[in-house]
């Protein structure tokens, strides 16, 4: 029985390496490396940090020659490796950076795509250029603090810099101060180079990115709202009687309403909507889609018990009753100061 045992794990250690061996490069995918930074240690070296990646023989860092125009191989790492110092480089000088990660086969090597590039300048302590500082340094905000977004609508994203804090000079600048931005999910949110974010039609959330020069990254979430469907008014106090027959018997019919309007915001596309004398709807331009909300239209402007007619525009729809009393949609929530707010990008107003 011993015998036994011991001749079946004899086969196992013969079998494993074996399995191992078998690595064809060739059909294997491999993943680029992420989260590339480079920062100055002195005057003379920068050093490089990403992080490191499952079932890699090693990375390849390349540096920009600038005689040769091209990316050359700087360094050949193991798979245990994800870091470089770059050492004797020349003072005061722009280098650039990328690395990509390879596997060994028993057909040879084969190399992912190379990450983005990464630079920085070499300094000392009384620098007045400096990179942006390694670690949580870049800073990406929306300006009224607010992370969310309606659906079909746009914002503007900005930054801030840490710079780094060896220079001890009075007053530095920075090698540059671009960024790149990046969506995880451009199909919901996507953001341009300027930083300006644009929504599609569906809900959910984002991380937008930011890149500075040298690699530090900065993100913000943002939540995908469809304000078109609000849950409720809660801001509303009930006063208005035609208001009360709007929100609460036809909410469904005015949100469809805002949500088209919404989604088709066609740039100068505007008009009214109303029921002349025979009770015909009428003012319906030719717009794209138009059909799949005309009964919504007809239904709410037919059967509300009083008087109302509809404005829209892009991204924004009115919904008058009568001579006093409106109730508005605005996607872009672009409204005067003068309005009530009875829930987001929503507000009612009664003249007297």
């Amino acid at each position: 029985m011993k015998n036994r045992v011991i001749i079946i794990l004899l086969a196992l250690t013969l079998i494993i390496p074996v399995k191992i061996n078998k690595v064809n490069a060739k059909n294997t995918e491999i993943d680029t490396p992420k989260n590339l930074i480079v920062w100055c240690k002195d005057l003379h070296t920068l050093k490089l940090k990403w992080s490191k990646l499952d079932k890699v023989s090693g990375y390849k860092v390349y540096r920009y020659q600038k005689s040769q125009k091209k990316y050359k191989v700087l360094k050949t790492l193991g798979a245990k490796k994800n870091k470089y110092t770059d050492k004797n480089l020349k003072k005061h000088k722009i280098y650039k950076y990328k690395v990509a990660a390879f596997i060994k086969g028993k057909d040879g090597k084969k190399y992912g795509k190379k990450t983005y590039y990464v630079s920085a300048r070499t300094y000392g302590k009384k620098a007045k250029i400096v990179n942006v500082a390694k670690g949580k340094s870049v800073k990406v905000y929306k300006q009224n603090g607010n992370k969310e977004i309606g659906i079909c609508t746009s914002a503007q994203l900005y930054v801030d810099f840490i710079e780094d804090g060896r220079s001890k000079s009075l007053k530095t600048k920075l090698v540059s101060d671009k960024v790149k931005w990046s969506s995880n999910n451009p199909s919901i949110l996507s953001v341009n180079k300027r930083g300006e974010i644009v929504s599609r039609e569906k809900t959910g959330k984002v991380t937008i990115s930011a890149r500075a020069h040298n690699g530090a990254i900065g993100k913000i979430n943002i939540n995908i709202v469809n304000y078109a469907r609000p849950k409720s008014f809660p801001l509303y106090h009930g006063g208005i009687k035609e208001i009360n027959k709007l929100l609460m018997d036809y909410k469904k019919e005015i949100s469809d309403i805002a949500e088209f309007f919404t989604i088709n915001n066609t740039e100068d596309q505007y008009g009214d909507i109303t029921v002349n004398n025979k009770g015909e709807i009428i003012g319906i331009p030719n717009i794209k889609n138009i059909s799949a909300i005309e009964n919504t239209i007809k239904k709410l402007l037919e059967e509300y018990p009083y008087p109302i007619d509809m404005y829209y525009e892009k991204g924004c729809v009115v919904f008058t009753i009568g001579d006093k009393v409106t109730v508005e949609y605005d996607a872009n929530e672009s409204f005067d100061g003068n309005a009530h707010k009875i829930t987001s990008h929503w507000i009612a107003t009664k003249t007297k």
